[in-house]
């Protein structure tokens, strides 16, 4: 998986962890949250810095200014490539059944389904 698409599901994980769930679900999810925190984030936000520090100048507040249009594009690549890593790591996989009572939106969603186990029981009529 790209690093990218851990960083996309990152605040719908982070949002998810403050909702009212059973303990089980809310320890796996809390769990998942601090491997992200503790590798792939923590990797890309140095990787981050080194780039801004490499092409850019800091003007204070962590903002940055480009000296000129070339650092710009080339930022800009790096940050590309560094968003298209390949992470070869396992993540656990809370799982979240209907009985949770759960609402969120469908980007939400969607962003969560590398690593959440959405498991849901449809009746009949639902399934039509």
């Amino acid at each position: 998986m790209e690093l990218r698409t851990v960083l996309v599901a990152l605040p719908a994980l982070q949002k998810l962890a403050t909702l009212d769930l059973s303990i089980k679900c809310l320890y796996w999810v809390r769990k998942l949250l601090s491997q992200i925190d503790g590798g792939p984030l923590k990797i890309f936000n140095e990787i981050k810095n080194e780039l801004l520090e490499k092409y850019g100048q800091h003007i204070g507040d962590g903002k940055y200014n480009f000296e000129d249009n070339e650092k710009l594009k080339i930022y800009k690549e790096e940050y590309e490539k560094l968003l298209s890593t390949e992470i070869e790591r396992e993540f656990c996989r809370p799982v979240i059944t209907d009985s949770e009572f759960i609402r969120m939106s469908s980007n939400d969603m969607i962003a969560l389904e590398p690593f959440i186990t959405f498991n849901f029981t449809e009746t009949e009529e639902e399934q039509t």
